[in-house]
This record gives C-alpha cells, sequence and structure tokens, in this order.
C-alpha cells in the first residue's frame, strides 16, 4: 500500500464522516422527521420542519461546487486516475431502482446512508432497515445474474 493509497483510503474515511454526520445534523438520520418532511404532515403546525429540505438543498450546492473544482483539475489529488461513469440513456432498471428507493425512504424515512447514520439513535429500527435492505440488494443480484444465464433450449 503506497502512500497516495493512504491518503486515498483516510480522503474516503473522511468525507464518510462528514456525510454520516451532514445527515445527523439535519435531522436526516430521524425516519418520522423524513416521513414527515416527505409527505409534508403537519405543514403548518410544529410537525413539519424546513431544515431538511434545507439541508439537502445546501449539499447539492455544495456537492455542485465539488464537481466543477474536480472538472478543473488535470488529474485527482490522491486517486490514480479519475472516475467518470456517463449515461447516455436512462434505463429501466435506473428509473425502477429510484422509484423504489423512493418509496422505501417514503414509507420507512431511511435510505441505506441515513440508516446506517442511525444506528447510534435507533439502533433496532436502523438495523432492521439495513437488514431488509441487504436481502433487497441480494435478491436483485440473484434475479439480474438468472436473466443473464444462457438459456437452456428443450
Amino acid at each position: 500500500m503506497t502512500l497516495r493509497d493512504v491518503g486515498e483510503q483516510a480522503a474516503m474515511l473522511l468525507t464518510g464522516v462528514l456525510y454520516g454526520a451532514g445527515y445527523v445534523f439535519a435531522g436526516l438520520a430521524d425516519p418520522a422527521r423524513v416521513r414527515a418532511m416527505l409527505g409534508f404532515s403537519g405543514l403548518g403546525t410544529d410537525g413539519w420542519h424546513a431544515w431538511p429540505v434545507f439541508s439537502l438543498f445546501v449539499a447539492l450546492i455544495v456537492a455542485m461546487w465539488g464537481i466543477r473544482m474536480g472538472q478543473r483539475l488535470r488529474r485527482p489529488v490522491l486517486a490514480r486516475s479519475f472516475s467518470r461513469i456517463i449515461y447516455d440513456e436512462m434505463d429501466l432498471r435506473a428509473l425502477v431502482g429510484a422509484v423504489l428507493l423512493g418509496a422505501g425512504w417514503g414509507i420507512a424515512g431511511f435510505v441505506p446512508s441515513t440508516a446506517l447514520a442511525a444506528l447510534t439513535s435507533v439502533p433496532i429500527d436502523a438495523g432492521l432497515f439495513l437488514f431488509g435492505a441487504i436481502i433487497g440488494i441480494v435478491g436483485v443480484d440473484l434475479v439480474a445474474r438468472r436473466g443473464n444465464e444462457p438459456q437452456k433450449r428443450l
């Protein structure tokens, strides 16, 4: 492991800690607050707060700024090369995945990243959600692999 590899791993750890702390600080690790935000329940009462929406907006601005700064670099600061994924078109799998993620977030108040952050505050709920998410991830992977197998002819 080179010094560059250690720096890359340290940067990933630091950004993960910042990401998780941001979720907890913004209240996005609280499933009740997230469900209230997504459903606008309690609008006009003390039940709905704009803070999570504001924090998501600020996070989007910071991410856009980071992407713009990264595009100006000739090479990455810590990694060996840039990792760029270019999507030419929207596929059905990505669309269904986005719908399922949004539905799960609205129903449970968690997405995998917020559930990891919420393990400190609501460990049973977050743990059950993560267990279900792992089952779903493995299940979709198994179905996708099975669909890619060559068909047997009769």
